[in-house]
């Protein structure tokens, strides 16, 4: 590893030493979507300017939300908030497909997977998997 990256690696290591409560805590995301914002907007009260959630920590919530806790309804929120805020957002929307099959809502899925199609900037791989999934939900 270079000199700069470690450099890097131990700046971002101490501010996430000073300020831990930026994590979201574990209790915070079980609870869900509404205690995930509440979470910020109280670290935004404590430092005095708009803190929001990176697209990264949302997409982590929104995974673990439809993976481990198989909760796709609350999935949805977090993949939702991400599309809002950067509507080329292809990971958050992939996934907002699966949490809408696994609730049985095939307009839905199928609205998502026909904008990811429209893109122009896929592999050849990510249409064909993208185009495969589209099959599996109009079998629904």
């Amino acid at each position: 590893m270079q000199k700069l990256e470690w450099v890097s690696l131990l700046f971002f290591g101490a501010l996430r030493g000073l300020y831990p409560q930026w994590s979201i805590p574990y209790e915070t995301s079980v609870e869900g979507y509404e205690s995930v914002l509440a979470h910020f907007k109280k670290l935004s009260t404590l430092y005095g300017y708009q803190i929001e959630p990176k697209s990264w920590q949302m997409y982590d919530e929104g995974i673990g939300q439809l993976t481990y806790l198989e909760n796709p309804a609350e999935a949805i929120k977090y993949f939702s908030y991400n599309i809002s805020q950067e509507p080329s957002a292809y990971s958050s929307r992939v996934h907002i497909v699966d949490a809408f099959v696994k609730l049985g809502k095939k307009q839905e899925a199928l609205k998502h997977l026909n904008i990811l199609l429209r893109r122009d900037d896929l592999s050849d791989e990510e249409r064909q998997q993208l185009t495969e999934k589209k099959s599996n939900v109009n079998l629904m």
